[in-house]
């Protein structure tokens, strides 16, 4: 595997400690909506405008943490999340596909199965998200495993 990774959702709780542990062994790319604050970390940050899959060259592997999480206080709209946590992750996915790199990494949500868990969740659990947030997660997963399933 080349010694590049892209991660995306880099200033969040799982991207910042996952660059913490990675940085030293790896050279960091990210995609941010903000590429004037590149951390001390990151090698290269990328803009999610204009990345292409010339970019990712020497990218060996692609983390996808970026989303837009649970609103709290009810003020998003059902197609920001359709946007973000469906749309971007099929843009990338698709730039994945024409790239080099070697794997993609997807990190979604329990809830594009079950807004609540009882007992023990596993890989039989019939998906029934019933908020905009798991059933975006939920078809941004469809998505990537119609692209890869024969």
């Amino acid at each position: 595997m080349n010694k590049k990774i892209l991660i995306t959702g880099y200033s969040g709780f799982v991207g910042s400690n996952l660059v913490k542990s990675l940085q030293p062994k790896y050279k960091l790319q990210a995609l941010s909506r903000n590429i004037e604050n590149k951390p001390d970390r990151l090698d290269e940050v990328f803009s999610w405008n204009n990345l292409s899959a010339g970019q990712l060259a020497q990218t060996g592997c692609i983390i996808h943490l970026a989303g837009k999480a649970h609103d709290l206080k009810n003020t998003s709209s059902a197609d920001e999340y359709f946007k973000i946590n469906t749309e971007l992750t099929k843009s990338l996915f698709d730039l994945f596909l024409k790239s080099d790199a070697e794997d993609f990494i997807y990190f979604s949500s329990v809830k594009a199965v079950a807004d609540r868990v009882e007992g023990v969740l596993d890989e039989t659990a019939v998906p029934e998200p019933k908020t905009p947030y798991g059933q975006s997660k939920q078809q941004a997963e469809e998505y990537l495993l119609r692209a890869t399933l024969p």
